[in-house]
């Protein structure tokens, strides 16, 4: 039952709507050890620490203390800054989109190793999907392939 997984917000597990069986299906997005518990974060990744917090308690009437949630204030800053990058880069990307794609590629790049220094490599996975669609509509089927295959090979670490 997705309602009894706690939150992390360096969860090791993402839930999704099944349309089809109409139910969650919760999917592990790295490694658990033997003994882990099965974490999901309640809010969304690239929000920022004290927002995060603050939704925390008002939503769901708890005070996060797991690893992210406690890092110290210029650890925090630093985290704020990556997830900051990140949203710049999309802002970029979803502008550039449709009328200059090849720099929309640019930025996915961009974003790809600041999500491996948080350690959130698979939600590259993502953004790399993104450059398929684009790649698909401009007719460039070799450069879809290739974003393809980086966004299985990261959806399958």
């Amino acid at each position: 039952m997705t309602c009894h997984i706690n939150h992390d917000c360096e969860s090791n597990a993402a839930h999704t709507w099944n349309a089809r069986i109409h139910r969650h299906t919760v999917h592990a997005i790295r490694d658990i050890d033997v003994g882990e518990e099965i974490t999901l974060s309640y809010v969304r990744l690239l929000t920022k620490r004290k927002p995060r917090q603050t939704r925390y308690k008002t939503c769901y009437g708890f005070i996060c203390f797991c690893r992210v949630g406690s890092l110290p204030d210029e650890q925090s800053k630093e985290r704020d800054l990556s997830l900051k990058q990140i949203v710049s880069l999309e802002d970029l990307f979803d502008a550039e989109c449709r009328t200059n794609p090849l720099e929309a590629l640019g930025y996915v790049d961009a974003e790809t190793p600041i999500y491996s220094e948080l350690g959130r490599e698979c939600e590259s996975a993502w953004v790399h999907g993104c450059a398929v669609t684009i790649t698909i509509a401009y007719g460039d089927l070799a450069r879809a392939r290739v974003f393809v295959e980086r966004a299985v090979t990261i959806s399958g670490r």
